[in-house]
């Protein structure tokens, strides 16, 4: 019989909760779906569109935000009250100022001059508050939690704006104009904005936090508990005679 290199469920689950912001319940089900070998905060994937969209919502809502202490957003390092990291997808809770800044900066618009926003993004909203980001024939999403004000928010940020044309749910853009304002950043870097997005009660208890002036390291992104952050080892038992 197999021996395993394993932690306790409830230590793992306290862990997830360092890096995640979760509460204990949360974090318990979405380590329940996996193996116990399993990181504790997978990475994003399998699609690098993925990877990409979470670096640009992060690395906008950080030039958006600026420097700021998280205590400002009830110590929510950029209003991100807690991250459930999957592989193929992440869900926030956002603070609703912050909420109202996505609808605000993060949806795409047509200046006349230039694009602000993520290329491609849309949305899609349930009936249970919940809202999906996700780009235009890209394999990406990001799911904002308890947004009960999104309607109105986007709807307040569409009036502001009258002289811009709104993106997300106009005409689709061609595929030729998308890769236009497509922009390949450095593959490390990107790495980096999905990882602390992923990780971000890293920082809620921080003095003062600017990505957008100082993107952290990886290695300043370990944490507490590195071990796990890494897949598990399994041991076989030696028997006699091997």
């Amino acid at each position: 019989m197999a021996m395993a290199d394993h932690f306790p469920l409830r230590e793992r689950v306290r862990a997830r909760m360092e890096y995640t912001g979760e509460r204990f319940q949360t974090a318990r089900r979405h380590l329940e779906i996996g193996s116990a070998f399993d990181p504790i905060v997978p990475d994003a994937g399998p699609s690098w569109d993925q990877v990409l969209l979470e670096e640009k919502f992060l690395s906008r809502l950080a030039y958006h935000v600026g420097a700021h202490s998280p205590a400002q957003f009830n110590n929510a390092a950029y209003g991100i009250r807690s991250v459930s990291p999957l592989t193929a997808g992440c869900a926030l809770l956002l603070d609703e100022r912050v909420l109202a800044l996505v609808a605000a900066k993060i949806l795409p618009r047509w200046t006349g001059k230039h694009l602000t926003g993520i290329p491609g993004l849309r949305y899609q909203a349930d009936s249970r508050s919940r809202v999906i980001l996700y780009q235009h024939a890209r394999p990406a999403s990001i799911t904002l939690e308890r947004a009960h004000g999104w309607i109105r928010y986007v709807n307040a940020a569409e009036r502001r704006a009258r002289e811009e044309a709104p993106l997300w749910n106009g005409p689709q853009w061609s595929h030729d104009k998308f890769e236009k304002h497509r922009s390949i950043p450095d593959e490390d870097e990107v790495r980096r904005w999905s990882t602390a997005l992923r990780r971000i009660a890293l920082w809620s208890q921080a003095h003062e936090i600017d990505f957008h002036t100082a993107l952290p390291e990886i290695r300043e992104m370990a944490g507490s508990r590195p071990d796990l952050l890494r897949p598990q080892r399994v041991r076989f038992p030696r028997f006699a005679g091997d």
